[in-house]
């Protein structure tokens, strides 16, 4: 009814039907006043017990100040201003939508209310409670009101710098209340970026004249956006970078009144959504930097200045930890993510390019990896030649340029001798350094891309690209014991190559990458006879006799599972290159097989966990291993085998087949029917993935059903072809002849029950 109040100003016009309702909209109005003088305001609701009454009474509250303003006289105004300018004190989160609502339209409405009441006590001291609370858990309502807040702020009721450093200070206090969701620390940042730039922008409302504007400006990047948030970034990216390695971020008592600020989210920046923080808060101070550029490039200065002292003492350090640079590497990727693909030019010009200028000198003198890391980032980035023309301050042509980039860049980062240490890498295994390996990888991915694109346009696969000193860096690596370095595996991948079918180039000689698969098949064979199942030993057994790795150790140790996702790892970045090395026709079958066969470990425990009994603790620890390995299994297609050799797939397919033949009959004291429906199923995968026409059909079937001591004397091959022997059995003979079997033939008979209409389906 409140809300019918609103009517036309203009009734001089209205006729008919139209004076009935405006008739009404002025009874609702006046019952409306009526209602509200008598509830006095209903301020006596807003102070109930029960959030949901003072919930509605914002609401109806609000609903007057938008319909009927002209009630409320100045009295009133004075009145209400106490317990609506006051209410951040509520602390129940149902009733901040309403809460907010109110606040904002009744400070529109009557701005002078705020003359009414004692500011810093009634409104300002209650806001940064409710700040430094994380609102109280009302974190994406409240959030996105502040800046609306602010835009309502009667601007002679605050002093500026006071008002903005106090505000950011008990809004930054509260972000720890936001790392549980998403949604809230997203809703935090926003409202930290929206209110920053909203406080750049209007300024001049606080100051008067050019210089007190430029004070207010750079108070709150000084104090606000290096203070606080590039302070945490760098804490965040790294936890033990050291304070006394950064340069001073702000000057005098700023420094001393955010110690304390940072002290929980520290902690809390290395929860499980520490990387989430860390790209949120990144992207926050960007869009922050983005919108100062076009606002007046100027401000940008003291950032731009900030971030050079910081790269220069990373080089200055006596121990240059990797841990130091990483907050710039990260940085300048997020730049290109959330600037430099959008067009921008300033982190180029304003940030990297002057970093990059002011560093240099000091990078070309030392022997550091994380020097190479850095230019290999920022190459990355913006390209070489920009760097180049940064480093020169000016424009080059082509020959310039690449002369340029071979005197500067190449000297700086390129060299493989640089990286590695002949001696450390041939006489000492596991003591290759982690930083090297890391830049390693990355410049051997360059490598790789840059060739891939050459051989593309020449068609020539000719060239020898490969180097002894990768083939000692690859042994090492490929040789140690975890924990594994996180570029480890990447290096690996980038010199063996075959991510992609194109991907020929191979960095290792033949014999290395020899020896990198014989790891890799070690590696997922130690974890194959660690399985709990007695039929995965017996076929590891089967699949080891007579092959040239039958007398390798196989020892299982407490890190079996990160060596095993280590060899996985491996072979998912270089699964083409199987092909290259066909040639060693034992280590290529031994690997798919042993991938073949852990995959139906993995079928087998989802189909069996629920009886598993004593096995089921270390089934479900493997569970994890397995289905990774079948998902890369799903990647061995028909299509895949094709590029192998007749032989090498009949070879392969064979030793699955036998496999299978191995266990399908033995008793190992679990639900066999479950057990041979398994069997069936990876005997019919087997033909499918293997089988390109009838005659390989044929061929396999033959094989699956051939007697030997363990298979049943009722399957035999004849001139035909295979059969199945029960042609002249009808469904009741079958049954009792299956009835009257021992447990072995009784298993035979339900196996070939399964399999008669699988061969059947396979036929047709």
């Amino acid at each position: 009814m409140v809300g019918l109040a609103v009517g036309s100003s203009a009734t001089e016009n209205v006729t008919g039907e139209s004076k009935h309702v405006v008739k009404a909209r002025t009874i609702a109005a006046s019952a409306a006043e009526k209602l509200f003088s008598s509830h006095k305001y209903f301020l006596d609701f807003l102070k109930s017990q029960s959030p949901a009454i003072r919930s509605a009474a914002y609401s109806v509250v609000r609903s007057c100040i938008k319909n009927i303003p002209h009630a409320i006289s100045e009295g009133d105004i004075k009145v209400l201003a106490g317990t609506i300018l006051g209410s951040f004190q509520e602390k129940n989160p149902a009733c901040h939508s309403s809460m907010w609502d109110t606040f904002l339209l009744f400070t529109k409405s009557f701005p002078e209310s705020w003359h009414a009441v004692n500011v810093q006590k009634t409104i300002l001291s209650r806001l940064w409670n409710f700040l430094r609370n994380g609102c109280f858990g009302s974190q994406q309502v409240s959030y996105p009101a502040l800046v609306l807040f602010l835009e309502i702020v009667p601007s002679e009721a605050i002093t500026g710098d006071k008002f903005f450093l106090e505000f950011f200070h008990s809004l930054w206090a509260g972000r720890s209340m936001s790392y549980s969701s998403n949604a809230d620390r997203l809703a935090f940042f926003l409202a930290v970026e929206e209110c920053f730039i909203w406080g750049l922008r209007n300024s001049s409302r606080y100051c008067e004249g050019v210089e007190a504007i430029y004070h207010f400006q750079h108070t709150l990047i000084n104090e606000i956006l290096l203070g606080l948030l590039w302070h945490e970034y760098l804490l965040a990216i790294s936890p033990k970078y050291q304070e006394a390695s950064f340069s001073s971020c702000t000057q005098g008592e700023s420094k001393n009144c955010i110690q304390n600020i940072h002290k929980e989210p520290r902690e809390a920046v290395n929860s499980k959504h520490s990387m989430e923080y860390e790209e949120t808060l990144g992207k926050c101070i960007i869009k922050i930097l983005s919108q100062i550029h076009c606002l007046k490039h100027d401000l940008l200065s003291a950032f731009s200045l900030k971030f050079q002292a910081d790269c220069l003492d990373i080089f200055q350090e006596t121990e240059c930890s990797s841990q130091n640079v990483l907050w710039v590497v990260k940085f300048i990727f997020l730049l290109d993510k959330y600037a430099v693909q959008k067009g921008e030019t300033w982190p180029l010009l304003d940030l990297v390019g002057p970093a990059l200028k002011k560093s240099f000198p000091l990078i070309e003198t030392l022997d550091s990896p994380d020097a190479v890391r850095l230019i290999v980032v920022a190459v990355t980035v913006f390209g070489p030649r920009k760097i180049i023309q940064e480093l020169m301050c000016t424009g080059v042509g082509t020959r310039q340029f690449l002369q340029s980039f071979t005197d500067i860049i190449i000297p700086c980062g390129m060299p493989l001798t640089y990286l590695v240490n002949r001696e450390k890498v041939g006489f000492n295994p596991g003591t290759v350094d982690g930083d090297q390996i890391s830049v390693l990888a990355i410049l051997m991915e360059k490598v790789r891309e840059r060739t891939r694109k050459s051989i593309s346009r020449s068609g020539s696969c000719e060239r020898n690209w490969q180097h002894e000193l990768l083939d000692l860096v690859a042994i090492d690596v490929v040789k140690a014991s975890p924990p594994f370095g996180n570029s480890d595996a990447r290096f690996l991948c980038a010199v063996v190559g075959g991510e992609f079918e194109d991907d020929k180039v191979c960095f290792l000689s033949r014999n290395t990458l020899t020896f990198v698969f014989e790891e890799v098949l070690r590696r997922l064979m130690t974890f194959m006879v660690d399985s709990p199942f007695a039929w995965v030993q017996d076929v590891f057994s089967l699949l080891i006799s007579g092959r040239s790795y039958s007398e390798w150790r196989l020892e299982s140790s407490s890190n079996l599972l990160d060596m095993a996702h280590f060899a996985l790892d491996i072979l998912n970045g270089s699964y083409f290159c199987l092909n290259t090395i066909e040639a060693e026709g034992e280590l290529v079958q031994g690997i798919l097989a042993t991938i073949f066969i852990i995959d139906w470990e993995f079928s087998w425990i989802n189909v069996s966990e629920p009886k598993l009994d004593e096995h089921i603790g270390k089934a479900q620890a493997r569970l994890t291993f397995c289905e990774a390995v079948h998902a890369f299994r799903c990647k061995i297609t028909d299509q895949f085998l094709k590029s192998f050799s007749v032989n090498s797939r009949k070879s392969l397919a064979t030793t699955l087949i036998q496999s299978i033949k191995c266990i399908a009959f033995v008793d190992y004291r679990f639900d066999s029917d479950n057990f041979i429906s398994s069997c069936c199923q990876w005997a019919v995968g087997t033909f499918e993935i293997f089988c390109q026409d009838e005659v390989e059909e044929q061929r396999l079937l033959e094989q699956l059903l051939s007697k030997n001591d363990s298979w049943p004397l009722w399957i035999m091959p004849d001139t035909a072809g295979a059969r199945l022997q029960t042609e002249n059995m009808d469904l009741q003979h079958y049954i009792m002849f299956s009835i009257s079997l021992d447990i072995q033939t009784g298993r035979s008979v339900c196996f070939g029950n399964m399999l008669e209409g699988t061969v059947n389906r396979l036929a047709v």
